[in-house]
């Protein structure tokens, strides 16, 4: 999920979620969330808080 940087420490506060890590490198605003321990409770709230603050950054 795309949080920003300023997104990355209450992202990381959240259950379930690490930051993204793509070909090697870690990803500065961008989070993903751990499929283990995710139910769909978690999930839904962790979409719908990652949509609210995706819909304050600027366009990518």
């Amino acid at each position: 999920m795309r949080v920003g940087p300023d997104g990355m420490d209450e992202a990381l506060s959240r259950p379930g979620t690490q930051q993204l890590v793509f070909r090697g490198k870690e990803r500065n605003g961008w989070v993903v969330l751990d499929e283990e321990i995710l139910d769909d409770d978690v999930l839904d709230d962790g979409l719908k808080w990652a949509m609210k603050v995706t819909a304050e950054l600027p366009p990518k």
